[in-house]
C-alpha cells in the first residue's frame, strides 16, 4: 500500500521558506520512493522468467534499497533540528508528527512484503510501535492511525501471535464503531471474521460479520 497522498490543510504556504521547500521534498521523496518499489516488483518478476546470466538478479535489491533509502531521507527531515518562525518568535518542526509516521508506516509496510525472518520482523515492529506513539490523536489523521494498527495485526499474524492480533483488531473495531467510521468498521470486522474462520470458529467468524 503506497504512502497516503492526502496531506492537511493547513496553510503550507504561510509557513517559512525552508518548511515549505522541507514539504515540497518529503513528497518527492515519497514518489521517488515509490517509483523504486515499482522498478523492484517488475525487476522481480522479470528474473523470476529470465536466465540468471540476463544480469537481473540482485537488481531489484538495489531499487529496493535506493526506495527506503528515499523514505529514511524523510525520517531525516522529520528529525531535522526546530527552526524558528521569526514573525511569531515560535519554534517550529519543519516536517509534523504526522508525516514522520506515515513514513515509518510505509517502510514497515515494505519490510512486511520483502522482508522475512526474525530481525525483519523486529524491525518492522519497532517503526510501527513509534509511528503509533507519534500520530496524532485528531480526527484528520484517524485513517493513518487506523492503517499503523492494520499492518500491526498482519505482522501479529504473520509471527504467529493471534491473541495479540484478536485483541488489536477487536480495540480498533470497538474505537472504530464508537467512531461511526464505516470505512473502518467494515474492515476491522472483516479481518476479525477471517482470523476467526482461519481458527476453525465459524460462529465467531459469522459474529464478526454482523458487526460490519
Amino acid at each position: 500500500m503506497a504512502i497516503a497522498t492526502s496531506a492537511p490543510q493547513n496553510g503550507i504556504s504561510s509557513q517559512p521558506e525552508h518548511a515549505t521547500a522541507a514539504v515540497q521534498i518529503h513528497l518527492a521523496l515519497w514518489a521517488l520512493a515509490e517509483s523504486h518499489f515499482r522498478k523492484a516488483h517488475h525487476l522481480l518478476l522479470r528474473q523470476s522468467s529470465t536466465e540468471p546470466s540476463t544480469g537481473t538478479d540482485g537488481e531489484w535489491r538495489t531499487s529496493l534499497l535506493a526506495g527506503l533509502s528515499c523514505l529514511h531521507g524523510v525520517l531525516r527531515l522529520c528529525e531535522a533540528p526546530r527552526a524558528q518562525d521569526k514573525r511569531v518568535g515560535q519554534d517550529l518542526l519543519v516536517l509534523g508528527p504526522e508525516i514522520e509516521a506515515k513514513t515509518r508506516l510505509r517502510i514497515a509496510q515494505v519490510l512486511g512484503e520483502w522482508c522475512e525472518g526474525a530481525e525483519g520482523a523486529e524491525q518492522e515492529e519497532a517503526l510501527l510501535t513509534r509511528a503509533l506513539m507519534i500520530v496524532p490523536a485528531s480526527e484528520s489523521c484517524l485513517d493513518t492511525r487506523y492503517s499503523i494498527v492494520a499492518t500491526q495485526c498482519q505482522l501479529f499474524l504473520r509471527c504467529g501471535e493471534y491473541k495479540w492480533a484478536e485483541q488489536k483488531i477487536k480495540a480498533a473495531l470497538n474505537d472504530a464503531q464508537q467512531r461511526r467510521f464505516h470505512r473502518w468498521v467494515h474492515f476491522f470486522a472483516l479481518e476479525l471474521s477471517h482470523l476467526y474462520s482461519a481458527g476453525g470458529d465459524s460462529l465467531g467468524s459469522m459474529d464478526a460479520l454482523r458487526t460490519a
